[in-house]
C-alpha cells in the first residue's frame, strides 16, 4: 500500500539507502556527515558521529546497516550537560539559540513521533512558562531532556 505510514526499521533502512551511494551495504562517517550537510543540518552532530566512528569496521572499510541502526537507535542516558549541549546544537541548526516548535517538531519526527502543532506549543510553554513563539532555549531543552529520559 503505497499509502501507508513507515516503520522505524523502513524510515532507518531508507535513510541508509540514501547514504549508501554505492549500494555496498555499508557507509562511511563521511557519507553521513555529507547526507547532514545536504539535508541543511549546518551543525555537525558530533555525538552521532563518533558513536558511528565506533562502529567503523577497518576490514570493511564502512558501517554496517545493522551498526548503523543501533546508533540512530540509542537511547542518550539522562543529565550529561555536555550530550545536552550537543543534543542541542544538533537541532539548533541555524544557530539562533533557540529550538521553535518547527524544530520540536522536527525532533519529534526524527523520535517516531508525529506531535499536533497544540502539543508542540503546549510543550514549549509549559517549559519556558511563556509565549511558545520565542521557543526554548538551551537551559528549557536540557530540562526536557531530563524529564522525558527520567519519565
Amino acid at each position: 500500500d503505497i499509502n501507508r505510514e513507515l516503520t522505524v526499521d523502513e524510515e532507518i533502512k531508507y535513510t541508509f539507502d540514501l547514504i549508501d551511494r554505492y549500494q555496498s551495504g555499508y557507509i562511511t562517517v563521511t557519507d553521513v556527515e555529507d547526507f547532514l550537510a545536504s539535508a541543511g543540518f549546518k551543525a555537525q552532530n558530533d555525538m552521532i558521529i563518533s558513536l558511528l566512528q565506533t562502529k567503523y569496521d577497518k576490514q570493511r572499510h564502512g558501517i554496517s546497516f545493522d551498526d548503523f541502526k543501533e546508533v540512530i537507535l540509542m537511547k542518550p542516558e539522562p543529565g550529561s550537560k555536555e550530550e545536552g549541549d550537543e543534543l542541542f546544537n544538533f537541532f539548533d541548526y541555524n544557530g539562533t539559540g533557540r529550538i521553535n516548535k518547527e524544530k520540536l517538531r522536527v525532533i519529534s519526527e526524527e523520535l517516531g513521533e508525529e506531535l499536533p502543532d497544540e502539543e508542540l506549543e503546549e510543550m514549549i510553554i509549559y517549559f519556558t512558562k511563556r509565549n511558545s513563539s520565542a521557543g526554548l532555549d538551551r537551559k528549557e531543552f536540557q530540562e526536557i531532556m531530563d524529564y522525558n529520559l527520567n519519565n
